[in-house]
């Protein structure tokens, strides 16, 4: 009877609110709190009393009340994000016109950069594991700007939850130059004034004369490449010798691209129904978001540190090619949401929990899984196709420009392969 009364004067103040009729929404929701009501009830009496409140420092209040008792409300972190200035009222998107146009800040488009040689005119290149950019024509180094040299050991994130409640979440308001390999279907961006382009992937060669220009997201941050390419040839030798593919390969030349990779901070919340749980907190969590790599090469993003990150400048990218992101923030964080909610499930399995499907229709209700943060992170591969032979399709093999790790594409090999492997290094 309690709890019926607590939600019948918690509906007349929401209408009242509603309405507004701030002080009699404020006199129900004290008589709401002054009851015994559900945790649940506890949390709509807070948000509401922020909501009709005129004073800043009692809003607060309301609104951390509300946080204490659920973290992840979506509402009250927006609410405190306004009151915070990260966020104005007037740029949130109305959830109720989701087909409508949402009106954003008009784009604004850079200058090209063409980095050249100021000796002999050549394009320069940025050097893996060097601080600065060398001619590859004389030799000639340049140093790399002082802003690109300044490292910041924290990311330039986001937050989730603020970033799609508002335009800036879905639209952008930075116009880059692109190009469409048009053999392999692979988008770049340009940042350099570039005048000829080589796919990394199917190495189709082309004269940038005609670029695109689309709105995108600007990349947040950069894991600068640290492997040379005669390092990264050495590392994908040694992975064909692990794999005794080495005398039947041939391998084409490497080529350094930059791989757009989301990462995001995500929290999910596990409850075992008896008033206790777990809390799961999975940082920089990477999805691929190009559609270019093959499917059993996405998880090459896990093999980076992702603190050794560090902001984006586009002198990085002098002779690198970067891939533009084909997969949004809202899709990506679907993927990062996916992964943290198996995790939970397993961890429930984990701990002896029924498996009927009812039991499993009930720990759908007790995982909650909610993106925190988000970044968008460029970082260093090097592409090499190679060739087995006895297999007419090109195979793909990538070397982590960071440390040098390998992630390959397998072939598909018959008991007589392998026994001729076993043979042959017996």
């Amino acid at each position: 009877m309690t709890d019926d009364m607590s939600r019948l004067l918690l509906a007349h103040a929401i209408g009242a609110a509603k309405a507004g009729e701030y002080q009699e929404a404020r006199a129900f929701l004290e008589r709401v709190l002054a009851r015994r009501p559900s945790r649940r009830q506890r949390v709509n009496a807070h948000y509401w009393l922020a909501q009709v409140s005129d004073d800043p420092a009692e809003k607060r209040e309301h609104l951390e009340q509300v946080l204490s008792l659920d973290p992840i409300h979506p509402e009250a972190r927006r609410e405190l994000a306004i009151l915070d200035g990260e966020l104005r009222r007037e740029e949130l998107v109305d959830s109720t016109l989701l087909g409508a146009p949402v009106p954003s800040p008009s784009p604004t488009t850079g200058p090209a950069r063409r980095f050249a040689c100021p000796q002999c005119g050549a394009p320069m290149m940025f050097v893996p594991g060097d601080s600065a950019l060398r001619c590859c024509h004389c030799g000639f180094a340049l140093s790399l700007p002082a802003e690109a040299l300044e490292h910041e050991p924290l990311h330039r994130d986001h937050d989730f939850l603020v970033a799609l409640a508002t335009a800036r979440g879905h639209l952008t308001a930075t116009r880059a130059r692109t190009f469409t390999c048009q053999t392999c279907g692979a988008h770049y961006f340009l940042e350099t004034d570039s005048l000829s382009f080589s796919c990394p992937y199917c190495r189709s060669t082309y004269v940038a004369d005609v670029v695109e220009e689309r709105a995108l997201v600007p990349p947040t941050s950069i894991i600068v490449a640290q492997i040379p390419e005669a390092e990264a040839i050495s590392q994908a030798h040694h992975w064909l010798d692990q794999h005794y593919l080495r005398r039947h390969v041939q391998m084409s030349t490497p080529q350094g691209v930059y791989l757009p990779v989301w990462t995001f901070d995500v929290l999910g919340v596990v409850k075992d129904g008896e008033g206790s749980g777990r809390l799961f907190l999975e940082e920089d969590l990477p999805v691929v978001a190009t559609s270019s790599l093959p499917d059993n090469l996405g998880t090459c993003a896990h093999s980076f540190d992702y603190a050794g990150t560090r902001p984006y400048h586009p002198s990085f990218l002098a002779g690198w090619p970067a891939e533009v992101y084909t997969l949004s923030v809202a899709d990506a964080s679907l993927v990062a949401r996916s992964l943290v909610h198996q995790r939970a499930r397993e961890w429930r399995a984990h701990q002896g929990r029924p498996s009927s499907s009812s039991s499993e229709r009930a720990d759908e209700r007790l995982i909650t899984v909610v993106v925190e943060r988000f970044a968008l992170v460029m970082v260093p591969v090097w592409v090499i196709p190679w060739h087995v032979r006895g297999h007419a399709a090109p195979l793909t093999l990538l070397v982590n420009g960071q440390n040098g790790s390998v992630c390959a594409q397998r072939p598909e090999r018959t008991w007589w392969h392998r026994l001729k492997a076993w043979l042959l290094h017996a």
